[in-house]
């Protein structure tokens, strides 16, 4: 296990490696005709704050600028700056910011705000809507439901099978169409998805097995609608916690589990309040890089496209490291007595069956058409059958 999971992450550093050369394809825009010119910022500007967007001379980048940059895209996430192989988001930023900057020749620099320097995801998404960020990643679609309900249809659970049929259907004229769908409604357009990793129960009072077994379980979830929903129909208690209160949460048995990514557990050292992980891969975690719409049209045609370009070298590299580091992952869990639980077939069909129903019918409740969620079920479904026919 151990040769394996230094085989993935080798493959994931040169795949970081491969991509900040430039070697990359190149994305069509969507969503409006360029209008020509670009903003200009100096390299030096003060940041946005991170509650309602007035400029803040104390919080500044650590992001070095190119000498000659004419634009500057200030870009906040909330990962910590660890390590490429151990925090996602790090590892996208460099890339964008790498690619950016190398493929204008240093005309467009990127100022990068880790670590929720800029205020919490919520904050960095009014930010960029109001165009005082240019820039944000790791918005999930609970916080994007707020302008744009329907996007809600990826927490269905159980609607994707893997990550490549999601990729498959996000990158494609569904995902392009949610873009502009967004575009219309906040003014906040999707550069790329992240749909990084299956979320699976996690609990400290007893292993997960089946549905039955959620049932009275006190369950942190995020704030997101079909989340909470999605325990209240297993016959669960949803307590929403804020990540960074989880560790303690869980500690001192406020809750009683949780459902996590497995990347997720490790970055908080979740496995050291941990007893059960079981691989119910319920949910798929789908985030998204967003950027304000008026910024992107006021670039040329070419630097819309050198954006798009690094925001998707950016998305192949952040889910290339969280795949490899999968493996090592699990051993870490393991090492620190987590024990992980694969249900079998009738086990994950007992969850299947409540769940995606209960969320179909919420949808409904917040005007979500049907006939958009059956469509959206029927893509689905075909995009898998493509992909086992091409096997």
């Amino acid at each position: 296990m151990k040769k394996r999971a230094t085989l993935f992450s080798l493959t994931a550093i040169l795949l970081c490696c491969a991509l900040l050369t430039g070697c990359l394809g190149t994305p069509s825009t969507s969503g409006g005709a360029s209008s020509g010119g670009g903003t200009s910022a100096s390299a030096g500007g003060a940041a946005p704050s991170g509650t309602g967007g007035d400029a803040s001379p104390t919080v500044t980048s650590t992001s070095v600028l190119p000498d000659n940059a004419e634009i500057v895209i200030k870009f906040g996430h909330n990962d910590s700056e660890i390590g490429l192989l151990e925090s996602p988001y790090y590892a996208f930023s460099r890339v964008f910011k790498n690619t950016v900057e190398t493929l204008s020749g240093g005309r467009i620099g990127v100022q990068v705000f880790p670590n929720n320097q800029l205020g919490d995801l919520p904050s960095m998404l009014e930010q960029t809507v109001s165009g005082t960020l240019q820039m944000t990643a790791g918005q999930n679609t609970g916080l994007l439901a707020t302008y744009m309900p329907k996007i809600q249809v990826l927490d269905i659970p159980y609607v994707f099978r893997d990550l490549n049929t999601a990729l498959t259907v996000l990158n494609g004229e569904f995902g392009q169409q949610l873009s502009q769908d967004l575009i219309d409604a906040a003014g906040v357009r999707v550069l790329c998805y992240l749909p990084t990793a299956f979320r699976n129960f996690a609990s400290n009072t007893k292993e997960i097995k089946s549905a039955d077994d959620i049932k009275g379980m006190k369950i942190r979830v995020m704030e997101i609608p079909l989340h909470m929903d999605m325990v209240e129909s297993l016959g669960g208690i949803p307590s929403v916690i804020s990540f960074q209160e989880l560790y303690s949460a869980l500690q001192t048995g406020v809750v009683d589990g949780q459902e996590q990514a497995p990347y997720t557990m490790v970055m908080n050292n979740l496995q050291e309040v941990t007893k059960y992980y079981t691989l119910s891969q319920h949910l798929l975690n789908s985030n998204a890089c967003t950027m304000n719409e008026a910024f992107f049209q006021s670039l040329s045609d070419e630097d819309q496209q050198i954006v798009l370009t690094a925001a998707r070298a950016a998305q192949r590299a952040m889910m290339g490291i969280t795949t490899a580091n999968e493996p090592e992952v699990f051993d870490k869990l393991r090492s620190a007595g987590v024990q992980v639980y694969a249900p079998n077939e009738a086990e994950l069909a007992s969850f299947q069956d409540i769940t995606r129903q209960s969320a179909i019918a919420y949808l409904e409740t917040v005007g979500v058409e049907a006939d958009y969620v059956r469509g959206f079920l029927a893509l689905v479904d075909a995009t898998q059958s493509e992909i086992d026919a091409q096997r």
